[in-house]
């Protein structure tokens, strides 16, 4: 058949399908740091602890009251978080360990009955939650606090897995910028920021990590996520339990629903994960390096074996907003240049490179 005589293809289907981001990533965790292992506490840690700090700071750049606070966090503060925690927690990894030394011996052990959380079990549980640090709310003190249990789910993993399988429960609270409703449901949505368009120094930007740890909390135990968000501009918090999709969207259990509930800005996740069974020198290391490197803000940990670690803020400024940068001349690469002129909303080239590039003038530009 010469060239002539081809005509062009017409036919239907063929060997390559694309997929989506979300369905890619979901079966990938691995990727992005939720690996089993001791490391995994940690990055549940990195992820929402960034994401809480970021709100903290994002809060402190837009609101126009800012709280009078002092050089230093009032040690009084630390003593009643520690007070009203004392009778509250326990050692989940010392209960954990003489239940599965009485299950492989053959002894009885009673668990209470499992039974099947509804919304108002979780908003019981909140509410429960932020007590111990309601004058930190009130005083409007910059507040980070992350917990983690060991919890048991012998429907899910039997007391005494032969690999080694815990379940944990994963809490991240901060009284930060809040969300409103709209950004509340693209929270956990792959590629999903609000800072990912611009180039500007930043913690995280690229729309991985929550979702990230959504999928792995969802792939290990089949539990959905519970969060509740208030805007630090509005009156009332925005409440959902869901689950993430690999179609890049959000499986709704329970919610939104729009409610007053008793803190005034700020975001709460809870969620469950699978893993090895913690130790010490791994997420409790990070929140402690983090609070060096970011003294502006109180840091607590509380970990499973019930050890409440607070790290105080000690400085009462606050970093300067960064501002979006463009990009040098001398960086760029020829195939970033040929997109930044697709999207270049100008037909004229000078005009071009002074609106695209930084330090580079008119004057420079026209020669």
């Amino acid at each position: 058949m010469s060239g002539k005589d081809a005509s062009p293809y017409t036919g239907s289907g063929g060997d390559i399908k694309q997929g989506t981001i979300a369905k890619f990533m979901r079966k990938r965790t691995q990727l992005v740091g939720f690996e089993t292992g001791l490391n995994k506490h940690t990055q549940y840690a990195i992820e929402f602890l960034d994401n809480a700090i970021d709100a903290i700071e994002s809060w402190w750049w837009k609101t126009d009251s800012r709280p009078r606070l002092q050089d230093a966090l009032d040690p009084a503060l630390i003593n009643e978080v520690r007070d009203r925690l004392k009778d509250e927690l326990y050692d989940s990894i010392a209960l954990s360990k003489q239940l599965e030394k009485d299950t492989r011996a053959g002894k009885e052990v009673n668990l209470p009955p499992q039974k099947k959380e509804t919304l108002d079990d979780k908003l019981t549980q909140f509410r429960k939650f932020v007590v111990p640090f309601r004058s930190f709310i009130n005083k409007r003190e910059p507040l980070v606090v992350m917990k983690l249990t060991e919890v048991f789910m012998p429907d899910l993993v039997p007391l005494d897995d032969e690999e080694g399988f815990k379940v944990y429960e994963f809490i991240c609270f901060d009284n930060g910028v809040g969300m409103i409703p709209k950004d509340l449901d693209k929270f956990g949505i792959y590629l999903a920021s609000s800072k990912s368009e611009k180039l500007r120094q930043t913690r995280g930007s690229q729309g991985f990590g929550a979702p990230s740890a959504f999928s792995d909390a969802q792939n290990t135990t089949g539990k959905p996520i519970f969060s509740v968000s208030q805007r630090f501009t509005s009156k009332t918090a925005t409440v959902a339990d869901f689950y993430t999709t690999t179609a890049n969207t959000k499986d709704y259990v329970s919610g939104p629903l729009e409610m007053e509930l008793p803190f005034t800005q700020g975001t709460y996740i809870r969620l469950n994960y699978l893993n090895i069974q913690y130790r010490r020198g791994y997420a409790d290391i990070y929140a402690e390096m983090a609070s060096l490197l970011n003294s502006h803000v109180t840091i607590v940990f509380i970990d499973p074996y019930g050890t409440v670690n607070i790290y105080p803020r000690k400085v009462k400024a606050f970093p300067e907003e960064p501002k979006y940068a463009q990009p040098h001349p001398a960086s760029i690469r020829i195939g970033e240049f040929q997109d930044l002129l697709r999207e270049a909303g100008t037909r004229d080239l000078r005009s071009f490179l002074t609106k695209a590039f930084v330090r580079l003038s008119g004057n420079k530009a026209k020669t």
